[in-house]
C-alpha cells in the first residue's frame, strides 16, 4: 500500500516491478453528482496468460493503479450494490 502512488519523478511505483508498458481501456462516468456511487472498469486488450514453473498457462496476475482527484473517497460497502460487490476487486490504498 502507498498513501501515494507516484514516485517524487512522477513514476507510478509499480513501474518499481512491472517495466511493461500495455494498453488499457478504462470505462468511466464523465461527470457524476456528490454522493453518488460509480465504477471504473479497467479491461487489459491481450492474452491474459502466464507461464508457471511447471509451463502451463494460468490465468495473469496483474493490477491496476487508479488515482482519484482530491476529493474523490471510497464508499463504505452498505452503499455498494450486490452486482457491484460481486464484481468488485479493491484494495484501497490511503
Amino acid at each position: 500500500r502507498y498513501e501515494n502512488p507516484r514516485e517524487a519523478i512522477g513514476c507510478i511505483v509499480c513501474v518499481n516491478c512491472h517495466l511493461a508498458n500495455k494498453p488499457v481501456d478504462i470505462e468511466d462516468p464523465q461527470a457524476i453528482f456528490p454522493v453518488i456511487v460509480f465504477e471504473a472498469v479497467v479491461r487489459i486488450p491481450y492474452d491474459l496468460k502466464q507461464v508457471l514453473v511447471n509451463g502451463k498457462k494460468r490465468a495473469l496476475n496483474e493490477g491496476v493503479v487508479l488515482i482519484l482527484l482530491k476529493g474523490f473517497e471510497l464508499t463504505s460497502s452498505d452503499h455498494i450494490s450486490p452486482n457491484m460487490k460481486e464484481n468488485r476487486l479493491l484494495q484501497p490504498s490511503k
